[in-house]
């Protein structure tokens, strides 16, 4: 069951980075804001922590569905920092992905039109401040570089190609 966990902060290129990985490998992105949005419907969206980590077990319920179904696929776990150990755990993915970017280079990706309401610099900010250290068993990717670049990077990593 080949999961990927796309770990970083708001910004990093993560959801671009997972995206292009599922259409090259015909797997599957489930994204935590989709899923929020589509679960709990306008003005029920709250963007907690306890929310998020209900979110996350659907999403990693919804991947042992489609593992059931298409034993090997690929499921893109996106949508979240994955800023802290238990919540890295808790999805138990084969892989995990650490996204980069420079500071300056996030803040201008944050002004972007996104799905998250709340992604913004100061979520950006905090986040930074109590991420815990991704200790083994991943790449990082600095997703400045091309995306055909950092595709080539994370599918070598994947042992693909």
């Amino acid at each position: 069951m080949p999961g990927v966990l796309l770990a970083g902060l708001p910004g990093t290129g993560k959801t671009t980075l997972g995206r292009a990985l599922a259409a090259r490998l015909g797997g599957h992105v489930l994204n935590k804001d989709v899923v929020r949005k589509a679960m709990f419907g306008p003005g029920r969206v709250a963007y907690s922590v306890e929310q998020d980590d209900l979110v996350q077990e659907w999403m990693v319920e919804a991947a042992r569905w489609i593992w059931d179904r298409e034993p090997g696929a690929w499921v893109f776990f996106d949508g979240r920092a994955y800023s802290r150990a238990y919540q890295r755990e808790r999805v138990g993915a084969e892989f995990t992905i650490l996204c980069r970017v420079r500071d300056e280079v996030a803040r201008e990706r944050l002004g972007r039109p996104h799905e998250a309401a709340n992604r913004d610099w100061a979520l950006y900010e905090r986040l930074r401040e109590s991420f815990e250290p991704v200790e083994e068993g991943h790449v990082v990717i600095d997703t400045e570089a091309p995306l055909e670049e950092c595709v080539g990077r994370a599918l070598a990593y994947l042992g693909i190609e």
